[in-house]
């Protein structure tokens, strides 16, 4: 993963490491990217880092790029537009369910029912769309007015399927394998997605109040990674199996239904 580019930034939910199309979306600015790899803005949000940390690279990362338009990562002065690295969706791209939500995501009044809606779309690729997409989502709510309770939905869904084994197709890998077998392949992409989650889960947790529960999330990213083997999704599942009940009794149903209903009589 190239970490200054728009391949590594949330607001490009269509790839996530060897998961994805072989193409980019960046919902910021609304544009196709032909050559991720190669581009960047000032808005990048690293998918590769949890949330403080990706705040403060974010704005060093906005002293060098603009935040108004694509540019190149290796010349800030150079439009991706100008390349053709970027075009708007003019209703080429390929009939996708995934494609299609992620185009919609920011048009319809609700981001959080569109969240919803990919939630309903089976497989590997919806769930690194709905994942990213979260955090980047969670981000920019906390970042308005510093209530964690933007995140109790995202938070929900994501808890439930946390110790799950991600739902893998052939066409949801956009790369070959490089000095792997392809169970290692495999078992590397589905690492890739079991990060994402907990470092949702961890993103949120570190904006709660420290009387919340869900505050025991914060470090479950970077305590997972200590303690399972680099790259190995199996290794990640098994570790969250084990502490399961644990993380679930930190966030239970009854707690959610108590802030669900809270919100939606403000």
């Amino acid at each position: 993963m190239l970490p200054l580019s728009c391949i590594n930034c949330l607001h490009n939910p269509l790839q996530l490491g060897p998961i994805g199309t072989t193409f980019g979306f960046c919902t910021i600015h609304r544009v196709v990217l032909r050559a991720p790899e190669s581009t960047t803005c000032g808005r990048q949000l690293r998918k590769d880092l949890l949330a403080d940390s990706a705040a403060e690279v974010q704005e060093a990362h906005q002293e060098r790029y603009p935040v108004g338009h694509v540019v190149l990562v290796t010349d800030p002065r150079i439009s991706a537009a100008d390349e053709r690295l970027v075009e708007p969706p003019n209703g080429g791209l390929p009939d996708d369910p995934v494609v299609e939500e992620v185009l919609d995501y920011g048009e319809l009044d609700s981001k959080v029912s569109s969240l919803a809606a990919l939630r309903r779309v089976s497989g590997a690729r919806a769930e690194v769309a709905r994942l990213s997409l979260s955090r980047a989502y969670f981000s920019n709510c906390f970042k308005r007015d510093h209530r964690w309770t933007a995140g109790i939905h995202l938070l929900w869904w994501t808890l439930r399927e946390a110790g799950n084994d991600p739902v893998l197709a052939a066409s949801d890998l956009r790369e070959e394998p490089a000095n792997l077998s392809m169970e290692e392949f495999v078992d590397l992409a589905k690492w890739y997605i079991v990060a994402l989650r907990l470092s949702l889960m961890a993103d949120i947790g570190s904006a709660a109040g420290t009387r919340e529960a869900v505050r025991q999330f914060a470090p479950l990213a970077e305590q997972a990674a200590a303690s399972t083997k680099a790259g190995s999704g199996a290794s990640l599942l098994q570790w969250i199996r084990r502490r399961r009940s644990v993380m679930q009794s930190a966030f239970p149903r009854e707690r959610y239904q108590e802030l669900r209903d809270a919100l939606h009589r403000e």
